[in-house]
């Protein structure tokens, strides 16, 4: 599952539009919905950036090692511009509002691809 989400996080907005007045980009996927707040990113230094991308899911899903069901993620990302890779660094998961102790997502720094996330928070932002 993490895998998969972080594939299309990487590819889920390659065709995205931005539109300039708002600062929230969404994307529908087979899972639910993806988006992705200009807003939260965050300059770090010249290579690194933070930002936060949130799923809202068609259907609830549950999480396998705890049990847990959940229907919205919210995920905390580093995109090192430089190496052009993405990672999560923290990942929050709900149900109806509420949290929800699910399984965070793995840490790993992963090829961004042609992700807009990355593009967006690594050449939009004033460096």
């Amino acid at each position: 599952m993490r895998s998969v989400l972080l594939a299309v996080v990487a590819l889920c907005f390659a065709q995205s539009a931005f539109a300039a007045e708002s600062y929230v980009l969404r994307q529908e996927s087979p899972e639910g919905y993806w988006d992705f707040d200009m807003a939260s990113i965050q300059v770090v230094n010249d290579t690194l950036r933070r930002s936060q991308m949130t799923l809202k899911l068609k259907k609830p899903l549950q999480d396998q090692p705890t049990g847990k069901v959940y229907d919205r993620i919210v995920f905390n990302y580093e995109h090192d511009c430089k190496a052009n890779t993405i990672r999560i660094t923290n990942s929050a998961s709900f149900l109806e509002r509420e949290p929800v102790k699910a399984t965070r997502a793995g840490d790993d720094w992963h090829p961004a691809g042609d992700s807009a996330a990355q593009k967006y928070a690594c050449e939009l932002v004033a460096k």
